[in-house]
């Protein structure tokens, strides 16, 4: 796992690593048993700090324990934990008020939470293997619960292909592109570093009783950039 509780306190496991002092105060910390699972209804909180020469650190249970954090952080794949990692930082280095893993809705974790004018958005990382069922479950939490959520997508290449057909994209891409408000994509590459916004217009425009199509005006428009240039306004990505 990549979050537990000391002193009250979130600390992450990549980001012990980076300083000695750091790590050798938490190793302590987890001979002493003090470090916590952040799940308030794990039956079993106490967690372990791991770090070996080729596994990234990451946390533990020292007993094994039904966990709704563990669970999470189990099903989600190592890609979306590292695109998960490059998000949180190229927004804390920006100033934004951001944290990782968040309980803000019930049998559910948020991959990031920016908290922006005192309101918390979520950000979910999905890909072409998230299901229908479970993209439409975590959008009817959100919905119940008033939070308006960011969708990003994992994106295995980067299309050259400007003219894009809706019907021919993976589920996760047209999920987003008909359910979010704006009818708006965003995907991050493999690498993490290039970004690509895509806009379908969903309109209908019609003369004298009959649809009009052209095929010179697509109607999904994009514009891909480095990860550098994404900010977070107005609460939307």
């Amino acid at each position: 796992m990549e979050k537990a509780l000391y002193n009250g306190e979130e600390i992450l496991s990549f980001e012990i690593s980076k300083n000695y002092e750091l790590e050798k105060s938490i190793r302590k910390a987890s001979g002493r048993k003090e470090l916590l699972c952040p799940d308030e209804n794990c039956q079993n909180r106490v967690l372990k700090y791991c770090h070996g020469d080729k596994k990234q650190p990451y946390f533990a249970h020292v007993i094994n324990t039904n966990c709704g954090y563990e669970k999470y952080d189990r099903e989600t794949t190592e890609y979306t934990k590292e695109i998960k990692r490059i998000l949180f930082w190229h927004f804390k280095n920006l100033g934004y008020n951001v944290q990782m893993d968040v309980k803000l809705v019930d049998r559910h974790y948020s991959h990031l939470v920016i908290t922006q004018n005192g309101n918390k958005y979520p950000i979910e990382i999905i890909s072409k293997f998230s299901s229908a069922n479970r993209l439409d479950f975590i959008k009817q939490k959100y919905n119940e619960n008033e939070f308006d959520v960011n969708w990003i997508v994992t994106d295995i290449s980067v299309d050259s292909d400007d003219s894009l057909i809706e019907s021919e994209l993976n589920f996760a891409k047209r999920f987003s592109l008909n359910e979010t408000k704006d009818n708006v994509l965003l995907t991050i590459d493999l690498s993490g570093n290039i970004i690509t916004q895509y806009q379908m217009d969903s309109k209908q425009y019609c003369f004298d009783g009959r649809e009009i199509h052209s095929n010179n005006y697509p109607k999904i428009f994009k514009k891909r950039s480095s990860i550098n240039d994404l900010v977070f306004e107005n609460g939307k990505l």
